[in-house]
């Protein structure tokens, strides 16, 4: 497919404030230190990483030679992947939206939760209602639990699946 023919739409659900928001950013990697490490591996580790976001070198690597995606305030304009999507996203937040990001997949458990209920629909021995929860209101619960643990999901952007 020619990047040309490639775009990005928002995918609205109905929760309020999101139509200031633009495209969500879904990282399931993450750099971690591990802290069992000696404080030595663990100087090592945060160096490494300040080095890949800060130098020249490194952010060419990771945006232009690897092409990631790059959620960082030290990539500038000349330090952004040449890929269609990124391209579209990026031009959400240049009209003024919202930038929702870095916060992980939703678990297993909620993956789970959705195959079960949309099996038993197609089966004939669960019913609609139980798929539109397992997504709405598991999905409710996993946006909630990302903005806990990862300090991440904006307050105006936080929802409730009842409203």
């Amino acid at each position: 497919m020619a990047d040309e023919d490639l775009g990005m739409l928002p995918y609205y659900m109905g929760i309020k404030g999101e139509e200031d928001c633009g495209p969500v950013g879904v990282y399931d990697a993450s750099w971690a230190v591990n802290k069992n490490a000696s404080e030595k591996d663990k100087k090592a580790t945060l160096d490494f990483i300040k080095w890949m976001i800060t130098d020249n070198e490194a952010k060419k690597i990771l945006s232009k030679d690897m092409g990631f995606s790059v959620p960082f305030t030290t990539f500038t304009d000349d330090y952004q992947p040449d890929n269609p999507l990124t391209e579209a996203a990026r031009a959400y937040s240049n009209d003024g939206k919202t930038e929702v990001r870095s916060f992980t997949i939703p678990d297993q458990q909620w993956q789970d939760d959705i195959a079960s209920a949309l099996v038993e629909y197609v089966q004939g021995t669960g019913k609609w209602d139980k798929v539109q929860s397992a997504f709405v209101d598991g999905w409710s619960t996993e946006w909630n639990n990302n903005e806990e643990s990862l300090g991440s999901v904006p307050e105006a952007q936080k929802f409730d699946a009842k409203s």
